[in-house]
């Protein structure tokens, strides 16, 4: 314990904590930045929004939406519970995914203005939006499924990333399976270091994630742990 603080390893991290520190991403609180175990926390400065596209009988019928800090915890515009927004007719009956682009878009803003009207201070950084079916989250692609009924590929990352940029809100944007989603949560929080294969049952079908040793396996194609509709 003597010699660690001359370490380079200690250096290291120490810088490290620095750059976090100076980029207003942690507080290391009434401590000084290069103190050894001193306890950091993230700030309420970034925070990132999520939207859940649920789906029901193969078709798009509702928008889940939050923002949260970088901690997990929900601003508090959202305190109360998610933001949700049914969509139209018209979005849920076309079989071309690009006609949900622009509520969804709007869906977005109205997040960003509610987490303004009580942080103001607080920077949303991305925006993650998450759905049943193959997703190609590599590519930020939502294949043609059963669950959406669109019948072509949607490129969900890239469209709505040139959404919002011509609103003057540019976000980096990332699209996952929804079980998928909910894997990567349970890593971050619950059960981070554990392997497991998550298996949710949905109406459209039966969704499936595995874990191992607190990664995520998508597979070669995305398709890792999806039993598929029965």
């Amino acid at each position: 314990s003597t010699l660690f603080p001359y370490t380079t390893l200690f250096r290291s991290v120490s810088k490290a904590v620095a750059i976090l520190v100076d980029a207003e991403l942690v507080d290391d609180g009434e401590h000084g930045r290069r103190r050894p175990g001193a306890a950091l926390r993230w700030t309420e400065r970034y925070a990132a929004a999520g939207v859940v596209i649920a789906t029901r009988n193969g078709h798009p019928v509702q928008l889940i939406g939050t923002v949260i800090m970088l901690d997990g915890t929900a601003l508090p515009a959202f305190a109360g519970g998610a933001k949700r927004e049914d969509i139209t007719l018209d979005a849920q009956r076309e079989s071309d995914p690009k006609n949900l682009l622009d509520q969804l878009g709007q869906f977005v803003r109205s997040l960003l203005d509610d987490a303004a009207s009580s942080n103001p201070q607080t920077r949303v950084l991305a925006c993650g939006v998450s759905v049943g079916g193959h997703v190609d989250s590599d590519r930020g692609v939502v294949r043609k499924s059963f669950n959406t009924g669109w019948t072509d590929d949607f490129y969900l990352k890239t469209d709505l990333a040139e959404w919002l940029k011509r609103d003057d809100r540019p976000l980096d944007v990332v699209v996952e399976n929804d079980v998928t989603s909910y894997a990567v949560q349970m890593n971050l929080t619950t059960r981070p270091g554990d392997s497991y294969v998550l298996v949710p049952i949905f109406r459209d079908g039966i969704g499936g994630a595995v874990v191992v040793k607190g990664r995520t396996w998508r597979g070669a194609h995305g398709l890792a742990g999806e039993i598929g509709h029965i």
